[in-house]
């Protein structure tokens, strides 16, 4: 399909796509016509993600990304989506006859951050609104709700999360918050976290097998709650992104929509950072939909603060299979 030299270019760059809890899901098989896009199901969330949500999101933002780092290099490559969680399969990367139309580069993709750290107390205007929203195909909408009026919601969601036991041993496997792990190249890190080493420290001990059951009953989960409400105070914008009611190629679709409306923020000097915990909870998932107007036709697929913050530390990656081009 193309020259491995190129196409090893091409993956490293397509690996900044963002996924949840920086599991890097993706996986690359080289077929001789195709490339055929496939995930690791040891990285799917399956606890917190039992839908298949957020694997789906992070598997079309990494399609996205593969077309414009091919893009930029001025390889012709399409993306064609062909699902079976049976066989751990997303869909193929073909050759086409020019190269995917896109306004981004590998530039865009290698600048792209997640920041979560506080936001400046300002609202994203409409000039950028409506930039994003350009990024949509039919039947796909971005609501803009004030940090304010979701503060409550993800104060009850990180205490539905933290109060759950398999949930939280999902996130303690992806936290690299020592020395011994720190190379891992996934997962989220102190300094993604902006954890200092004390906290990161504080944090491993509270979330660990020993103790969490003990911290659990002296209300660690109202704790991080009140944390993380917290980064809302200073008022600024959460976006929702909503579609249409559908099967799984609808949100793989929404994937490499997201990225397209990260991308842009990123262009704006905006970070994102997801809240996708609301949509985890149920009763916090319903009261969002309701707040934005969904009606029976359309789903939530991802909400997120999105602002100006000082740079955030960038997530780390890991090292490309110097024999099939994948993972390790």
């Amino acid at each position: 399909m193309m020259e491995r030299r190129k196409f090893r270019e091409i993956e490293a760059v397509a690996h900044r796509a963002p996924s949840a809890h920086n599991t890097q899901p993706w996986r690359l098989r080289h077929d001789r016509d195709a490339i055929v896009l496939l995930f690791d199901p040891n990285r799917h969330l399956a606890a917190g993600d039992a839908s298949g949500r957020d694997l789906l999101l992070s598997l079309g933002a990494f399609a996205e990304a593969f077309l414009i780092a091919a893009a930029s290099r001025g390889e012709g490559v399409r993306f064609e989506p062909d699902i079976e969680f049976a066989a751990c399969q997303v869909g193929r990367f073909l050759p086409a006859p020019r190269p995917y139309p896109t306004s981004f580069s590998a530039r865009h993709l290698e600048a792209r951050q997640t920041s979560r750290l506080r936001y400046r107390p300002e609202f994203i205007d409409s000039g950028v609104c409506a930039a994003l929203r350009a990024h949509l195909e039919d039947g796909w909408q971005l609501h803009h709700v004030e940090s304010s009026a979701i503060a409550l919601l993800l104060a009850v969601a990180d205490r539905f999360f933290f109060e759950r036991a398999p949930l939280v041993a999902e996130l303690r496997r992806w936290l690299r918050l020592g020395q011994g792990n720190a190379g891992s190249g996934d997962g989220l890190s102190a300094a993604c976290l902006d954890l200092g080493p004390v906290e990161a420290m504080m944090l491993q001990a509270l979330l660990s097998r020993p103790i969490y059951p003990l911290a659990r009953r002296l209300g660690l989960a109202r704790a991080v709650a009140r944390q993380s409400r917290a980064l809302l105070d200073p008022p600024h914008s959460v976006i929702v992104l909503t579609g249409p009611v559908g099967h799984a190629g609808h949100v793989l679709s929404g994937g490499r929509m997201l990225l397209r409306v990260w991308l842009e923020l990123a262009q704006c000097g905006r970070y994102a950072h997801p809240l996708s915990q609301i949509l985890d909870c149920p009763n916090t998932r319903l009261e969002l939909a309701t707040m934005v107007g969904c009606s029976p036709g359309e789903n939530i697929l991802a909400i997120f603060r999105a602002g100006r913050s000082p740079e955030p530390a960038r997530s780390s990656r890991r090292p490309i299979d110097s024999e099939t081009g994948g993972r390790r």
